[in-house]
């Protein structure tokens, strides 16, 4: 099933990249093409189907009449916030951002949040790391420091905050601000709790 669709320009080009796009499995992940080529493929069963100009992504329930229903909910909801969406959660993801750096500086943890906000990564950089943006996978590789971050992934579960072991971190339009105090504060004895048994004997 395609994992992600990107059309760019108006001659409809597209990519299509997931396992199974082909039926020839995982060996090619990855199709770049223009809708006249890609109905030529022979795509794998329930994947990718295109009609004149229009593409189709089945998936196992995504055509579900609940799920159909509850996505045009969420998009009605979008809708009705007019210029509050996305500025809201923007700024939530923001607030969480600067409280997280806020507290891995309090406590000497190189913990540096990064990203627009509703979605933004936190690199537990290693010893001597540089600071400043990730921009690959390769750098990201050569900077995480990934058993420390996982020992402070646990000590925040132990205070009630569930953090992503991929460093992910997302604000929806469920969250208010007292969701984001609320995370803040218990986040912040997690952050002692870490720099007190960091490195683990």
């Amino acid at each position: 099933q395609a994992r992600s669709i990107m059309f760019t320009d108006t001659d409809e080009t597209l990519v299509l990249q997931g396992p199974g796009v082909l039926s020839l499995g995982n060996a090619t992940s990855s199709i770049p093409g223009t809708l006249a080529v890609q109905g030529t493929l022979n795509l794998s069963a329930g994947s990718v189907l295109t009609v004149g100009n229009y593409l189709q992504s089945a998936g196992t329930l995504n055509g579900n009449p609940l799920c159909l229903a509850a996505s045009k909910w969420c998009l009605d909801h979008v809708l009705s916030l007019g210029d509050a969406h996305p500025r809201t959660v923007i700024a939530l993801g923001q607030k969480l951002m600067r409280g997280l750096r806020a507290l891995a500086d309090e406590n000497g943890i190189p913990l540096c949040p990064q990203g627009p906000g509703p979605a933004f990564h936190a690199v537990m950089l290693k010893d001597g790391a540089a600071e400043g943006p990730v921009s690959d996978y390769r750098d990201y590789a050569r900077r995480q420091d990934a058993p420390r971050w996982a020992h402070l992934r646990r000590c925040l579960l132990d205070h009630g905050v569930r953090a992503i072991e991929r460093g992910l971190w997302f604000v929806s339009l469920a969250h208010e601000e007292s969701h984001i105090d609320e995370a803040l504060e218990r986040a912040a004895p997690a952050f002692a709790q870490h720099a007190a048994e960091w490195p683990v004997k």
